[in-house]
């Protein structure tokens, strides 16, 4: 089933494994599992109601980073990412303090270049360097224009 921006009602299933099965086939968004007897609390976080999102895996090219503000002042903000020439987002979270130092020397030692994309496409002002550097992502979905949703770094290849 394909996105149609409406919330569909599915009733209650003992099968979770295959409505898990389920998802992942038809590129859904995810469960959200719920202890059988619980209310609904508006507001309220609580384990007796989980979302399950239906993450996706992706090699992108590092093309340049956006600069970091507070703690990560020392470092990068963001890795500005591609795939095929084409802009695919920017990933901010992931990184443990190893991989934080590791990006960040590979990043200063890079080449300058031109920018790939304009700012206005980044959403923020970027310094694009040629790192020949790929990481892997998880991210949530595609959006229309082809752009990562919530992606979060997962390693280096």
């Amino acid at each position: 089933m394909k996105d149609s921006g409406i919330i569909q009602f599915v009733p209650y299933r003992r099968d979770v494994e295959k409505a898990w099965n389920e998802v992942v086939a038809d590129g859904t968004e995810g469960l959200i599992l719920k202890d059988f007897n619980s209310r609904y609390a508006l507001g309220e976080r609580s384990w007796s109601w989980l979302k399950v999102k239906n993450w996706r895996n992706e090699e992108c090219e590092v093309v340049g980073y956006t600069h970091g503000k507070n703690s990560r002042s020392g470092f990068f903000g963001a890795l500005v990412l591609a795939k095929g020439g084409k802009f695919r987002g920017c990933v901010g979270s992931g990184f443990n303090d190893y991989e934080l130092l590791k990006i960040r020397d590979i990043l200063r030692d890079s080449p300058k270049m031109p920018k790939p994309f304009p700012d206005s496409v980044v959403g923020e002002s970027y310094t694009a360097v040629k790192t020949g550097l790929r990481v892997l992502v998880q991210y949530y979905q595609v959006n229309p224009s082809g752009v990562l949703r919530h992606p979060v770094f997962i390693k280096t290849l």
